[in-house]
């Protein structure tokens, strides 16, 4: 009976209790493409691979897994993520990627998860975000990509994501937001920019931003914010947690091509 049971099985977890020195604990370091094909890929809807020592991932290495709705890689070495490699997961809602070494994420390396609602790609090396890279994402609800090493937010970085409630930005190194860098973003509730090197925030910024409820822009370096920025957060009564003692009202900021 025992046996039954495990054959069918839905939750495969290969975590790793922890990384310590002497553990007696198999620590996976690659993921090959033959990986999970000894498991019940009609079935399997949870897998947990987090504190292991992953830094090898095979481009196939999910392309069985057509039942899977959680995916945990949390705190592992990753370090780039291939074209098109959950794209057989179509029913994926939870990808966790955060606490790893990913500094490149190739373009379509998302295609296929229209129902993944929640994608946490904090604590990485990413130092900006190709444009349209979230495209086809339509469900997704919650984007992390806070403590990495972002500089700039370019035009059309979150293109695609209409419903996203939550995106959290804070502790990169973002010192440039383009105007129409949360272009589409109508259902965004909740903007965290908090600890970064923000210095002007752009008129249009904000403008799409209409179910925006709270914003966290506190210890940046902000001291000059145009006019309609500054109706926009008045209106929807938004506290921006900043020193407003220097604070320049403007009436714009020159849409510079070079951004």
């Amino acid at each position: 009976m025992r046996e039954q049971r495990n054959k069918y099985k839905t939750e495969l977890h290969l975590a790793a209790a922890s990384k310590t020195a002497g553990s007696s604990r198999y620590i996976i370091t690659e993921l090959t493409e033959e990986m999970f094909l000894s498991y019940p890929a009609h079935c399997l809807k949870k897998i947990l691979l987090g504190n292991n020592s992953i830094s090898s991932v095979h481009p196939k290495s999910f392309h069985y897994l057509s039942s899977l709705e959680v995916l945990d890689l949390a705190n592992n070495s990753i370090t780039l993520l291939y074209p098109n490699i959950f794209t057989q997961m179509p029913g994926l809602q939870v990808l966790k990627l955060e606490h790893n070494h990913i500094a490149i994420i190739n373009p379509d390396a998302f295609a296929g998860l229209s129902n993944l609602r929640e994608l946490y790609l904090n604590h990485n090396y990413l130092t900006f975000i190709n444009p349209c890279i979230f495209m086809g994402l339509n469900n997704l609800t919650t984007l992390a990509l806070n403590n990495s090493y972002i500089t700039t937010l370019y035009p059309d970085a979150f293109k695609g994501l209409t419903s996203l409630n939550e995106l959290y930005l804070g502790d990169n190194n973002i010192a440039t937001i383009h105007p129409n860098a949360f272009k589409g973003l109508t259902s965004l509730e909740k903007l965290d920019l908090t600890n970064n090197n923000i210095t002007i925030i752009c008129e249009f910024t904000f403008d799409d931003l209409t179910s925006l409820s709270v914003l966290y822009l506190q210890d940046n370096n902000i001291t000059e914010i145009p006019s309609q920025v500054n109706n926009f957060l008045s209106d929807k009564w938004l506290s921006l947690d900043i020193d407003l003692s220097n604070l320049k009202i403007t009436g714009g900021c020159d849409d510079d091509d070079d951004y």
